[in-house]
């Protein structure tokens, strides 16, 4: 199953690197039998670099499989990308984020045909907690 976070983080001006809390639901991800599952949503604290808001605008979702960015539409309060996976997990996954200075909405909606045939999508809004991110680790900056 795909290991994905975080695609609802971006960039303004005034946009501040550190500490966010997230709450993202996942619609349509199967289950551990295999089926649909029901909606599931979570929240999490992460560290966004600011590294990580200057190359992407906003951290990129974790997918099984060797990613890359195929599309990337930075604007002063939005970006939305395309991706496509290869390897363990084969599909095409699209993001969008939006914000103000310290909040943040955005989705991703993935399709893949590999391992087995899924699609999932996930929403989420983020809000700003502290420029220190204490103990929790930087998200880290993808390589491609």
């Amino acid at each position: 199953m795909c290991l994905f976070a975080l695609a609802t983080f971006a960039r303004a001006q005034s946009r501040h690197p550190g500490l966010w809390t997230m709450t993202i639901t996942v619609t349509g991800a199967p289950s551990t039998a295999g089926t649909s599952g029901h909606p599931s949503t979570y929240s999490a604290d992460v560290c966004l670099t600011q590294a990580l808001i200057d190359k992407y605008r906003a951290p990129l979702p974790h997918i099984s499989g060797d990613c890359h960015i195929t599309r990337l539409d930075k604007k002063a309060n939005s970006v939305s990308a395309d991706m496509e996976c290869t390897g363990a997990t084969v599909g095409k996954a699209t993001m969008q984020s939006s914000w103000t200075a310290e909040h943040a909405t955005g989705s991703v909606h993935f399709i893949g045909t590999s391992p087995k045939p899924t699609e999932w999508t996930s929403n989420s809004t983020s809000v700003f907690k502290s420029a220190d991110c204490g103990s929790v680790q930087p998200f880290p900056t993808p390589s491609k």
